[in-house]
């Protein structure tokens, strides 16, 4: 009788075991916040920014620890996250569209399906703009157009996040254009554009801004839709142009776990990144590196990721080139 007791209070113990909210326990040791690019990137700085926080936020007290994991364009390091086990202490931030265009492009297929992934927040975006050189004829996108030939855009070589994102705003904005690519990245094709290789170039708000305000480039497009104070006073915007979906070709910094992550723990990360992203110490460290932090919840990287999706599948012949 004593054993049979004995065997029920150990049964009805271990069932207990396996319910216990993970809020008791979650977590038990230190976190790896993976990045996609070596140290000293945009992607770096906001992990590291965000780390910091996130140890003060969690509801106990462990360390979490960045990972740089580069190589592949960041597909070494969604390979790793992948991999991972689903415990909640593997996170990463990933750039989309620059780790979903290997998937878009399926050749070959990657090792991960980034629509598998469990999204627990969004930190931002960097949206895109046109611009040319800062002593060049052209004013507008009415002059491009009015050229009477391909407008020659700098970029880096086909496959590549800038080549694509090129190509689609030309055909939106309906220029025809020829690209002068093969630098080896986005500061590059930039400096190309200003130096005159090119007609005109298209990159990333931050980037553009320090040569715009500089008087190197002229910022002729903002490629968002700007419901607060527009960077580029006077600037026509995504709006303006009528080509709303341009707004959706940004940078977007989206962070997740891998597929198949408990509900409980999902929701401690997901509340603690939130927390981490609003704490007042993060935003300082952000604002102060010109970055734009946009917190938004694991729902709403999950619909980003699938807007960027559909829009990106739409335009898969710029991809596989």
């Amino acid at each position: 009788m004593a054993k049979t007791l004995q065997a029920i209070i150990v049964a009805i113990i271990a069932i207990f075991a396996g319910t216990w909210p993970a809020q008791a326990s979650f977590p038990e040791k230190d976190i790896t916040f993976i990045v996609p690019y070596a140290p000293g990137g945009t992607f770096d700085t906001y992990v590291r920014a965000i780390s910091a926080a996130l140890e003060r936020h969690l509801p106990n007290k462990v360390h979490v620890i960045p990972n740089n994991i580069p190589g592949g364009d960041g597909a070494k390091a969604v390979g790793t996250m992948w991999r991972a086990k689903p415990d909640g202490y593997t996170i990463a931030i990933f750039d989309v569209p620059g780790e979903l265009l290997p998937q878009i492009a399926n050749n070959p297929p990657p090792p991960y399906d980034l629509r598998k992934m469990t999204w627990l927040a969004s930190a931002g975006a960097d949206p895109y703009g046109v611009a040319v050189a800062g002593n060049s004829s052209i004013k507008n996108l009415t002059d491009m157009k009015a050229l009477g030939r391909p407008v020659k855009m700098t970029s880096t070589g086909p496959g590549s996040t800038s080549y694509v994102v090129t190509h689609i705003v030309m055909d939106v904005l309906d220029i025809p254009m020829s690209s002068i690519s093969g630098y080896r990245g986005s500061s590059e094709y930039v400096i190309g554009a200003m130096r005159g290789d090119g007609d005109g170039t298209i990159a990333v708000v931050p980037q553009l801004l320090k040569f715009h305000e500089s008087g190197d480039l002229k910022t002729i497009a903002l490629l968002a839709v700007t419901a607060a104070k527009s960077p580029f006073p006077g600037v026509p915007d995504a709006t303006v142009l009528g080509k709303p979906d341009l707004a959706k070709l940004a940078i977007r910094r989206l962070i997740g776990a891998p597929p198949n992550l408990p509900d409980d723990v999902r929701r401690i990360l997901e509340d603690s990144l939130m927390k981490a992203m609003t704490d007042p110490e993060t935003v300082k460290i952000l604002q102060a590196a010109g970055s734009d932090l946009v917190p938004e919840p694991g729902n709403k990287a999950a619909a980003y990721l699938n807007e960027s999706i559909e829009l990106y599948t739409r335009y898969q012949k710029y991809i596989q080139e």
